[in-house]
């Protein structure tokens, strides 16, 4: 039961991890796209 529920656990912080990985990668090509603006 235990292992269970921790390899749920182990699924969960991985698609959260990709998540903020996926959501960081947006926000460092939006923040490159925006240097590379003209002012």
């Amino acid at each position: 039961m235990r292992e269970v529920s921790a390899s749920r656990d182990l699924s969960v912080s991985n698609s959260v991890w990709a998540l903020c990985r996926r959501e960081f990668a947006c926000w460092n090509s939006l923040r490159q796209a925006s240097s590379s603006l003209p002012p």
